[in-house]
């Protein structure tokens, strides 16, 4: 059993890997070419576990001046003077994301949503391989995962749907004893 601590799979040490790009056109300054072009409103937009706050946390930071909003019911609009990076949009009810969405006063915006909506331009559609799991597991392992492993990680990632996120989570229980591969 590992302590919490010393799992390479805790959950600041995920937080702190950056988003892998799966095709071309993923990298920061095409992403906020195009945001700049759409009039700085967009979406980034992607299934559950496909790094989409990730990206959007990595464009708040090269973007400077951000508000982070982690939208749920009951949150009133916010009034900003910098750009509001919104999470998880797609939690208020379809009518409710439209009317928040036009009384937002700021500069900009990005949010998240699991599908298109709420006339946003898509900005980027995430995606996520077996491949790019792997590598995130060598990182968090600090080498090359071999054969054995390569396999684990394809098997949890046909089990979560490609769920990078679920992936890791399934691989922080098994370190620490809790769940046995």
């Amino acid at each position: 059993m590992t302590p919490a601590r010393l799992n390479p799979f805790r959950s600041e040490r995920i937080e702190s890997l950056a988003f892998r790009p799966t095709g071309p056109g993923q990298d920061l300054a095409g992403i906020q070419e195009r945001w700049e072009k759409a009039g700085r409103r967009g979406a980034v937009v992607g299934p559950h576990g496909s790094g989409k706050t990730t990206l959007v946390e990595q464009l708040g930071r090269r973007l400077g001046d951000t508000t982070w909003v982690d939208v749920r019911p009951g949150v009133a609009p916010v009034t900003s003077s910098s750009v509001l990076l919104l999470d998880g949009l797609e939690r208020l009810p379809w009518l409710t994301r439209r009317s928040w969405l036009a009384a937002c006063c700021a500069p900009g915006l990005i949010a998240t949503l699991h599908r298109p909506g709420c006339g946003l331009p898509v900005l980027l559609r995430t995606t996520t391989t077996p491949d790019v799991l792997e590598n995130l597991v060598a990182e968090l392992l600090g080498q090359p995962v071999d054969d054995h492993r390569a396999a684990e990680c394809r098997r949890l990632f046909a089990e979560h749907r490609g769920d990078l996120r679920a992936c890791l989570e399934t691989l922080y229980r098994r370190w620490a004893g809790e769940e046995s591969g």
